[in-house]
């Protein structure tokens, strides 16, 4: 059989070069061995221009360390003493879960060598400067050739001033980022139900799964990241007033910040039929998945409708949804700033979209007519409805997921 053909070395290299075992994510079962997922493998054959086939072998026949993830991954590297170091250091900066986390990262890219171990060799594999290892912290589309942005690269030049590493912060620089770069990415209503007479353009028409489109409309309405959506459950949401006690880690100078958010009626309908539907314990999470199953199923179904951003659909596309469409619909700014739990200058300068027709409708008294936020996300329910009911039918197209009813 296929599998049994033994894979040449150079394959091996020739996948491990083009971020192959990054793509693939293989499952580990419980006697240790490799299981690999058709749409991952098609995945890595896509982005590696290598056959699936081969693929398949290669990860069988040469299968990764299995990873520590999760809580685990996060303990061992508590008992770094680098990290007790960084945190005594920077443990009172705003940013230190996010710094803290990217440092970690690269610990784990490193094969969990100390930080204060890394080499000019081991910098230039961040920096994307060995041919290779490819960096998950590199953005081509910075200048150029390409750099490692300010918010990734500062806290890996924490280390180096910590260590000493004196060579190192001079060699590697990071890049700034283009101030409001991004503040075109937000979905409006062509995105989600579609241009007339053509379904598939609808980023709802190609989801696979009714947890991800709940997941869009409730981070529509609520404004908030990811990492909020996900541990929220049913006894958080206080269904008569359509009010949602959120747990938001990067709210800034609040660790563990507590916003109470509110969303329209039609969301909240939604969400409790999702909840009754699958029977979601009111202890147990609504969103159950990982932050990256949700970006797989929302750029996907982006790419698949033909929709052009200035990156690539994740869910942290939501919020920036929430701010422009707010904004652009009458909602204000202090309102905004109090649902986001980010400050206004920081809205405006990142994620707020410039808006010409309220500018012409402001300055030259031209007519507007814009509906108001809530109007607007009424208007979507009916189709937002329409695909949840389609997916209850027709079942979830992902693995070990809630779809069809019983």
């Amino acid at each position: 059989m296929s599998k049994d053909i033994k894979v040449k070395p150079s394959s091996v290299q020739e996948f491990k070069r083009k971020g192959g075992y990054r793509i693939i994510e293989p499952i580990y079962a419980a006697d240790g061995t490799t299981v690999i997922r058709v749409k991952h493998c098609t995945l890595a054959a896509e982005q590696t221009g290598m056959k699936r086939d081969l693929i398949r072998r290669i990860v069988q026949q040469y299968p990764t360390e299995r990873p520590i993830r999760g809580e685990k991954r996060a303990e061992v590297f508590a008992k770094l003493e680098f990290a007790e170091r960084y945190r005594l250091e920077h443990g009172d900066d705003v940013k230190y879960t996010t710094n803290r986390n990217i440092i970690r990262k690269a610990w784990s890219l490193l094969n969990k060598k100390p930080p204060c171990s890394w080499t000019e060799t081991d910098y230039k594999k961040l920096w994307n400067k060995d041919p290779d290892f490819e960096s998950p912290f590199f953005k081509a589309e910075l200048g150029a050739k390409g750099g490692i942005p300010e918010n990734y690269g500062t806290p890996l030049r924490h280390v180096m001033d910590m260590c000493k590493h004196i060579d190192a912060l001079r060699t590697f620089k990071c890049t700034k980022e283009e101030k409001g770069k991004y503040k075109g990415w937000f979905l409006n209503e062509i995105d989600l139900i579609g241009k007339p007479n053509e379904p598939k353009t609808s980023l709802l028409y190609h989801l696979q799964d009714n947890e991800t489109l709940v997941l869009v409309y409730l981070g529509m309405a609520e404004g908030g990241r990811i990492s909020s959506l996900r541990v929220q459950t049913p006894r958080h949401i206080t269904w008569r007033t359509g009010e949602i006690y959120c747990e938001e880690r990067k709210v800034r100078g609040k660790k563990g910040a507590r916003p109470i958010r509110t969303v329209p009626e039609c969301v909240i309908n939604l969400v409790k039929r999702y909840v009754e539907d699958y029977k979601i314990d009111p202890d147990q999470k609504l969103f159950g998945k990982s932050t990256n199953f949700y970006n797989e199923q929302l750029s996907t179904a982006a790419d698949e409708a033909g929709i052009v951003k200035p990156k690539p659909v994740t869910s942290h596309i939501l919020k920036h949804t929430f701010v422009t469409q707010a904004a652009k619909r009458g909602i204000p700014e202090a309102e905004i700033e109090k649902q986001t739990g980010t400050e206004a200058r920081t809205l405006m300068a990142h994620y707020q979209a410039d808006d010409p027709q309220m500018t012409r409708h402001y300055l030259r008294g031209e007519e507007s007519s814009v509906a108001s936020f809530i109007d607007w996300m009424r208007s979507l329910e009916p189709v937002f409805l329409h695909h949840y009911e389609r997916i209850q039918r027709e079942g979830a197209k992902v693995d070990d997921y809630r779809g069809k009813l019983p």
